[in-house]
């Protein structure tokens, strides 16, 4: 009998959430056959939504083309086709249902949903922000907002917005309790402010929201809802060795309840969260173990292919943490190219990043070096579709302003117009009088003048601000890339002048041990000190990552570059970095590829992108060899496969080594 009233439960509690049924639902009998049935589905929706699949379509062919609650079947669909990474079909849906007679918000909802898993954080803010705006929200039952609600604020914590994030975290929360007995909900929307409280370092508060949302759970009585809050709840833990045993019970706890519910979903996300602890930890045996049950999951029910991918994925790590990293790296490459089929843009970022990480964990630096390589372009991208977002929009807004001004000055130019007329007729009848008003409207009309004035070079002000950002890094505030490369095209087709290529060493393990805070403090004290080493007409840029571009335009005589590195080698290496975010100083090196061009082998010099191909190779021989140090260019060549490649290059004089002097 338990196990009977839990299905019913489960089955009224998937039809608020995936539907959006209102609460006070109608009695059965007013209900067609086919919104029956869809009741029927809902629990089947959220745990398998692959197997859902069929049944609503089938559903679809039969239900009358006039049943008044139609497009709660296409928000079903919708949600089905974004858990299965269906784009394609999630777009089509989502146009439906407004055409069905459902609210237009509540389509763009579910279109913003898929984009915030597979596309990018950005184009679903663009997509969810308008329809959860204040009155198109309005039209929106809470079990639809609240998932839109917490997509966006997810969305907003991808971007870095925390602010943002935790207001749309609260709003989410605050629409669920507006229905006291929707527990499922409540708890959920607890347990994901939770979430996001912690990221901003509030961790009293995000325990409260915590421990409130497992209370809700266990009164809903749904092992769903409960294992998801325990799992939400293991993500509290700290990452200490203290607190892996309370982390590991929690999440295994999730894996129960999810059994007990036969929820294949919830089982692979556990199996996938479990992998991920046993990678932290380096137990490869243990992650392969839960990576392979995650993909046995996979593999029995459709569980879209976000999850399909990274189980493949953590397969991967692990199969490369025990040593066979041909088999690792194609599974690994597997799930990747699987994500770049769907335009998984972000996705496709992290999992190169993770890759490349762990083959130098394991000690492959020529293969990590090599998804390096791959993760760049796909990093730079959303990098500069961030950046064109951002002065779009301040370039929309400076527009917008400027066009507001002059509607203003025209709106105050009739306005004065009107009152010099008022004035002219006031003429005839008082000297004095009239003298009085013009006086007034001079004095207006001057004050207006200044006004204008002002507001016109406030403009100009941000005009020019927009221009320096187009040209100059935000993080270190050194030039950009595009700056760079401008400046090397004016000085002409050929290089000419010293050029250097600065990478700083294991810069990724600084990320995963002391946080991306940290990373960027080394960044920004990295660019003060080569701001200071150079010439106030060299040329200090960012490059791009963790790498700098140093051009030195006409050095002072020769081997000034080559001096000029050994300095940058000293000064780096020799005095750590300190940061409010770590608890030790960051001591910290850098590897130089390095050349004067002309270079003393060749009297001509090569092209710019020749020459940068050079340092480039330079720079990767310098990590070759052992970082901390510098490599200069004496006859180019292309990049060396391996340590002995590079050694060959020093012996055969194509390359000269430098520590603290130049060896030819």
């Amino acid at each position: 009998m338990k196990r009977a009233r839990w299905s019913d439960l489960i089955r009224w509690i998937g039809l608020a959430f995936i539907l959006g049924l209102p609460a006070q639902a109608q009695a059965a009998a007013a209900e067609s056959a086919e919104i029956v049935q869809l009741r029927r589905l809902a629990p089947l929706i959220m745990d398998d939504p692959g197997q859902a699949e069929p049944s609503l379509r089938a559903m679809a062919a039969r239900m009358a083309a006039t049943e008044p609650e139609r497009w709660r079947l296409y928000w079903a669909q919708a949600r089905v086709a974004a858990a299965l990474g269906q784009g394609e079909a999630v777009e089509r849906l989502s146009q439906q249902v407004p055409a069905a007679g459902g609210p237009t918000a509540a389509g763009a909802c579910a279109l913003g949903l898929y984009q915030r898993q597979y596309v990018s954080a950005r184009k679903a803010v663009q997509t969810l922000e308008p329809a959860l705006a204040e009155e198109a929200a309005a039209n929106l039952d809470p079990e639809v907002r609240v998932p839109c609600e917490l997509g966006l604020a997810r969305a907003y914590a991808a971007r870095g917005q925390s602010g943002l994030s935790l207001r749309h975290a609260r709003t989410a929360m605050v629409t669920a309790d507006t229905q006291p007995d929707a527990l499922p909900l409540r708890a959920l929307a607890r347990s994901n402010l939770a979430r996001f409280l912690y990221a901003t370092d509030d961790g009293e508060r995000a325990l409260f929201y915590s421990d409130e949302a497992i209370v809700l759970a266990r009164q809903s009585g749904l092992a769903t809802v409960l294992a998801q809050v325990l799992l939400d709840r293991s993500t509290l833990t700290p990452h200490e060795p203290a607190y892996a045993n309370l982390r590991q019970q929690l999440r295994q706890e999730a894996l129960r309840l999810w059994r007990e519910a036969r929820s294949a979903r919830g089982i692979g996300v556990a199996q996938l969260n479990l992998a991920d602890d046993a990678l932290q930890a380096g137990d490869y045996v243990r992650a392969e173990a839960n990576a392979r049950a995650a993909v046995a999951v996979a593999e029995r029910s459709q569980l879209g292919p976000d999850l399909s991918a990274m189980a493949h994925h953590n397969l991967g790590l692990a199969l490369i943490g025990q040593g066979n990293t041909r088999g690792g790296v194609a599974l690994s490459r597997q799930a990747i190219a699987e994500l770049q089929r769907i335009e998984a843009t972000q996705r496709v970022a992290d999992l190169l990043y993770e890759l490349a990480t762990q083959l130098e964990r394991a000690g492959h630096d020529a293969k990590a070096y090599a998804v390096v390589m791959d993760y760049r372009p796909v990093h730079d991208r959303i990098v500069t579709e961030d950046r064109q977002e951002a002065v779009a929009d301040l370039q929309a807004q400076l527009e917008a302003d400027v066009l507001h001004a002059r509607q203003q000055a025209q709106r105050d130019e009739a306005a004065l117009r009107a009152e010099r007329e008022r004035l002219a007729d006031l003429r005839q009848r008082t000297v004095l009088v009239v003298a009085a008003v013009l006086s007034l409207v001079a004095l207006l009309a001057a004050a207006r003048y200044r006004v204008l004035r002002h507001a016109m070079r406030r403009r100009q002000r941000e005009h020019a601000a927009l221009a320096q950002l187009a040209t100059q890094d935000a993080l270190t505030g050194l030039a950009n890339r595009q700056h760079a490369l401008d400046r090397m095209g004016a000085m002409g087709v050929r290089a000419q002048g010293g050029l250097m290529l600065i990478d700083v060493d294991r810069f990724k393990r600084i990320n995963d041990r002391h946080g991306h805070a940290a990373g960027d403090a080394v960044l920004v004290e990295l660019a003060q000190r080569l701001r200071r080493a150079v010439r106030t007409d060299d040329l200090v840029a960012r490059w791009g990552g963790e790498e700098f571009l140093v051009l030195v335009a006409e050095p002072a005589r020769a081997g000034a570059t080559a001096a000029l590195a050994a300095r940058l080698l000293a000064d780096v290496a020799g005095e750590p970095v300190t940061s409010a975010v770590a608890q030790t100083p960051l001591a910290i090196s850098v590897s130089i590829g390095l050349a004067d061009w002309p270079t003393p082998a060749d009297a001509r010099s090569p092209t710019w992108d020749a020459a940068l191909a050079s340092i480039d190779a330079a720079l990767y021989g310098a990590k070759l060899l052992g970082r901390n140090r510098a490599v200069v260019v004496f006859r180019p060549l292309a990049m060396p496969a391996d340590a002995a490649a590079a050694q060959a290059a020093l012996a055969r004089g194509d390359w000269g080594h430098l520590d603290g002097k130049v060896v030819r």
